[in-house]
């Protein structure tokens, strides 16, 4: 290993999570390299052809029509104090588009039916802005408080992958209903974080479960959220102007 002045292995150097374990490529008879909880994953040594990515989220909910879940895919571009940095960083079913294009929300599914992935996001590495340090994935239940939805009684089979969209190789699958164990009435999930790293990519498994809902993580990473309405097309900005301070 190579070493600095100081005697030190430059990985001794790199920023540590006590709450991560690295990991290596270790597929099922599927073929799929499963991840979990607290997993940690360098993606451009696993694949330094990657240039865009795609998350594909997938689930099957357990009522048809108004009784069922409606769960929502979402995105938030993440500066070096953690935080949003405009209301275009929120990439959801009402802002699909974040840097440019360079993020890119695909389609809202409203009710989970069908095989394959129900919603998908696109990233193109490249284009993403150099202040973006991290990238937070989540999904969430619609109106799950309010609707009294959780993803442990409502929602099966729920599953997030990642795939280098250029060569359609799966990078990783995360399967998620176990993580809704931990806290049955959450009505949102933090799945994990893309992190860049110098010119590396990597992404930590979190699989953090609170309820909420999107409003509580859009909050979390400074979008200010207007008041509740009833249209699904306008509860959640992006950020509201203030007017006192317009």
């Amino acid at each position: 290993m190579e070493k600095d002045d100081s005697g030190l292995d430059f990985e001794d150097m790199l920023p540590s999570n006590n709450l991560s374990r690295r990991v290596d490529q270790k597929r099922d008879n599927m073929g799929r390299n499963l991840i979990h909880k607290g997993d940690r994953l360098n993606l451009t040594q696993m694949d330094p052809t990657i240039r865009r990515l795609e998350f594909g989220f997938g689930w099957d909910v357990t009522g048809f029509g108004e009784k069922g879940a409606d769960l929502d895919a979402s995105i938030f571009l993440l500066d070096k104090h953690n935080m949003t940095r405009e209301d275009e960083d929120f990439v959801f079913y009402n802002n699909t588009e974040g840097c440019n294009g360079a993020a890119r929300h695909v389609g809202d599914s409203r009710s989970g039916a069908g095989a394959g992935d129900d919603e998908k996001i696109v990233l193109e590495l490249d284009n993403i802005p150099f202040d973006i340090f991290k990238i937070e994935v989540v999904i969430s239940i619609y109106d799950g408080d309010e609707r009294e939805k959780s993803f442990e009684k409502d929602v099966r089979n729920t599953y997030v992958r990642l795939q280098n969209l250029d060569s359609e190789m799966e990078l990783f699958r995360y399967e998620l209903d176990k993580e809704f164990k931990e806290k049955p009435e959450a009505t949102v999930i933090k799945i994990g974080f893309l992190e860049r790293m110098g010119p590396e990519w990597h992404f930590q498994a979190e699989g953090i479960t609170m309820r909420g809902g999107l409003a509580k993580v859009a909050t979390e990473y400074g979008i200010i959220i207007k008041a509740v309405l009833t249209s699904r097309d306008n509860e959640i900005g992006p950020r509201a102007v203030d007017s006192d301070n317009a």
